[in-house]
C-alpha cells in the first residue's frame, strides 16, 4: 500500500473535548492529498467541511486527519461522529500513525454518509502501541466529488479490553465433509489487527453459525509480521495466543477451520534466504495446534508467487513432512504456484506419497478472467481497468471450466488427490471508479460456485465483512442476500 503523500496541508481546529474519558483535549484537523487528488478543506468552529474535485486514483488519495490523538495499547475506544454528505458517500475510517497517512493502526470500519446530518459510531479494541500523537483518519478519495462534512467527533475510552478466553470445547462438524466456506479477509494478515479492516470478533462467529449456510471459516495469518527474523524465529506469543483465541472459537462452533499462512514475502523475494524461517515457523504451528480436533486444517501458504515458484515443489513437501511428524491426521492444504491460479496447478510435482494422501487438498483461486474480477479495486494490479464484463456467455464460461477441466484431468493422474476453491470473489467498488457491474459480479459468483459443486469441489468464499467482496455489512447488521443467493441457490 503506498503512503507517499504528495501535498499537505494543516489548518487550525477549536478545542473539543472526548467525552466520557477524554482521549485528546485539542488538535488539528489536516488534509493530506497524493497522486490525483484534489480537495479542499474548511473549518468552522470545530466543523469540517471538505469539497472534493478531483477522487484520485486510490482510497487514500484524500486523508481528512484529526491528529494529536494519545491512544493506549490494551483500551477499547468508542469513536462517534456526525456526517453528511452531497452526493452520499460511502468512506472508510480508520486510526493511524501521525505524520504518516494511510499507516493505519487499527478500528478500520466503512460508512455510508447520506445527504442529511447523522451520528456514527463504533468502538474498537487498540491491539498495538501507538506514537504519542497518532490520528484519527477519514479516507475520501477514490469515492467521487463533492462535499462531506464531519462534525462533533468523540474518542473516548471505554476501560480495559477484556481477557480473550480460548473455549476448550468443540463441536465436531456437522457435516461429514467441508463443502461451503466463508472466509475473514484481512484481520490478521496484516501488520496488526484492524489494520486493513475491522478486528475480529466473537459475535461474527455467532452470525456464521446462526445463518447456518456455511460450514467452514478460512483464517488468514501474516504470520512474517510477527516472529524474530533470526533462529529460532520465534512467534509473538501474545500475537499466537490471538489466533488460537480466533481458531478455538471457531471450532467451538462445529466449523471446519482453515488456518493458513496468507503471505510470506520475504520468502517470495528470496527463498533460500527465507527457508529457514517458513519452516520454523510452521514447525511451531504444528506443534502448538497437535492436539486439536481434525475439522483444524493447516494452508501452509495461500499464493505462491514470485521467486518462490521454482522452489515451491520443494518447500511444500518439506513443509507436508514437518507438520506431519505431529500432525498425523491432520487435513493439510497445498496451493499451486503462481498466486494459485488454476492453470498453474498442473505445474505442483509432488511425490505419490503426498498425492495418495486422504488428508491432503490441492487449492486452486478461480479469478478468471483476472482483470474483470479486480478491475478498480486498487491494490490487485487493475485499478486502471474498467469496464470489462462477464456476461456468462459460452466462451466466458469455456475459459473458467477449460482450465477446471485441465486441473481435474492433472489431479486425476496423481491419485485422484482432492481440489479446493479456497477463495473467489468478484470485486465491488465505487461507482466512481468505474468497477463491474452488479449483475455481472452476481452472475459469475453463481457461476463458478455451481461450477465447483458440480465436480464436488468444496469451495470458499472472500469473505464475510469486508469492503469490496463483502456478504455481510456490519454497519447494517444485514446479509447481502442477492449475493447470498449466488452462494446458496
Amino acid at each position: 500500500m503506498p503512503r507517499k503523500a504528495m501535498c499537505l496541508c494543516f489548518v487550525a481546529l477549536a478545542i473539543f473535548s472526548a467525552g466520557m474519558s477524554p482521549a485528546f483535549s485539542e488538535g488539528v484537523w489536516n488534509l493530506w492529498l497524493s497522486d490525483s487528488g484534489k480537495a479542499k478543506l474548511v473549518e468552522d468552529q470545530g466543523k469540517a467541511e471538505v469539497d472534493i474535485a478531483s477522487r484520485g486514483k486510490r482510497p487514500w488519495s484524500i486523508i481528512l486527519c484529526r491528529r494529536h490523538v494519545p491512544i493506549e495499547k490494551g483500551k477499547v475506544y468508542e469513536v462517534a461522529f456526525s456526517a453528511a454528505a452531497s452526493p452520499p458517500m460511502r468512506i472508510e475510517t480508520a486510526f493511524g500513525m501521525s505524520g504518516s497517512p494511510g499507516y493505519k493502526y487499527s478500528g478500520s470500519r466503512y460508512f455510508s454518509i447520506d445527504s442529511g446530518m447523522k451520528e456514527y459510531s463504533y468502538s474498537f479494541t487498540m491491539r498495538q502501541n501507538s506514537d504519542p500523537e497518532g490520528q484519527f483518519e477519514f479516507y475520501l478519495g477514490y469515492v467521487g466529488t463533492g462535499t462531506l462534512t464531519i462534525d462533533a467527533i468523540r474518542i473516548s475510552c471505554l476501560g480495559d479490553a477484556p481477557k480473550d478466553a480460548i473455549p476448550t470445547d468443540f463441536l465436531p462438524p456437522a457435516k461429514p465433509a467441508m463443502s461451503r466456506g466463508i472466509q475473514f479477509g484481512l484481520q490478521f494478515a496484516s501488520p496488526y489487527e484492524g489494520a486493513y479492516g475491522p478486528e475480529l470478533k466473537e459475535e461474527y462467529l455467532d452470525i456464521i453459525k446462526k445463518d447456518g449456510r456455511f460450514d467452514s471459516v478460512r483464517l488468514p495469518v501474516w504470520w512474517e509480521y510477527h516472529t524474530q527474523k533470526e533462529a529460532p524465529y520465534a512467534i509473538d506469543p501474545e500475537f499466537l495466543k490471538r489466533v488460537d483465541w480466533a481458531v478455538s472459537n471457531s471450532l467451538a462452533r462445529g466449523f471446519y477451520t482453515i488456518l493458513n499462512m496468507h503471505w510470506f514475502r520475504a520468502l517470495e523475494k528470496d527463498p533460500t534466504k527465507n527457508e529457514a524461517e517458513y519452516l520454523a515457523v510452521w514447525k511451531q504451528i504444528s506443534e502448538h495446534f497437535k492436539d486439536y480436533p481434525d475439522n483444524l486444517y493447516f494452508d501452509i501458504l495461500n499464493e505462491p508467487n514470485g521467486k518462490l515458484d521454482d522452489y515451491w515443489n520443494r518447500y511444500s513437501v518439506e513443509c507436508y513432512d514437518i507438520i506431519r511428524r505431529a500432525n498425523p491426521a491432520r487435513t493439510i492444504i497445498i496451493s499451486g504456484p503462481f498466486w494459485a491460479n488454476m492453470d498453474r496447478v498442473p505445474k505442483l510435482s509432488l511425490p505419490a506419497r503426498i498425492t495418495k494422501d486422504p488428508k491432503v487438498m490441492i487449492q486452486f483461486h478461480p479469478y478468471v478472467p483476472n482483470d474483470f474480477c479486480f478491475q478498480g479495486s486498487p491494490g490487485n494490479g487493475s485499478e486502471d481497468k474498467h469496464n470489462i464484463r462477464w456476461k456468462g456467455t459460452g466462451s466466458d464460461m469455456k475459459k473458467i471450466t477449460d482450465m477446471m477441466d485441465a486441473m481435474e484431468a492433472w489431479a486425476g493422474k496423481n491419485n485422484h488427490v482432492r481440489l479446493f476453491n479456497g477463495e473467489f470473489c468478484a470485486q465491488a467498488v465505487p461507482p466512481a471508479a468505474r468497477g463491474s457491474s452488479r449483475e455481472d459480479r452476481l452472475r459469475w459468483v453463481r457461476f463458478v460456485r455451481q461450477e465447483c459443486e458440480r465436480r464436488n469441489m468444496p469451495w470458499n468464499y472472500y469473505d464475510f465483512c469486508e469492503e469490496g467482496s463483502k456478504v455481510y455489512d456490519l454497519g447494517t447488521g444485514e446479509w447481502d442476500d442477492e449475493l447470498m443467493k449466488a452462494l446458496f441457490d
